[in-house]
């Protein structure tokens, strides 16, 4: 059942459905989730690393917003994305989670 609602979510995102009472015909007002693509907010993202880094050079600028789309836009199936970074051991007392809320949309 959830193999089928992956793949009918991957083939169209946008999935309306009903659920109706047979008997009463009492219908509840449709609800509509909204989910950003991309959920890096790219203001948060540099005032994050120009606070943190002041001294950046414009290559480290481009890696830490690298690195922060990575994790603002963590899902399973994008999990080999930080393999990009598995080296880089000034990352790894990150908390992302939290990085993940301060950067992301709200």
């Amino acid at each position: 059942m959830i193999y089928n609602s992956w793949n009918r979510f991957n083939t169209n995102p946008t999935v309306i459905s009903i659920q109706k009472d047979y008997r009463t015909w009492k219908t509840a007002f449709p609800a509509a989730t909204v989910c950003f693509a991309n959920k890096l907010d790219v203001k948060l993202a540099e005032r994050l690393i120009k606070k943190n880094w002041p001294a950046a050079t414009e290559e480290q600028l481009r890696y830490s917003m690298s690195f922060l789309y990575t994790v603002a836009n963590a899902e399973y199936k994008s999990f080999n994305h930080f393999l990009l970074f598995r080296d880089d051991k000034r990352l790894d007392k990150l908390d992302l989670l939290k990085l993940a809320t301060q950067v992301s949309y709200h």
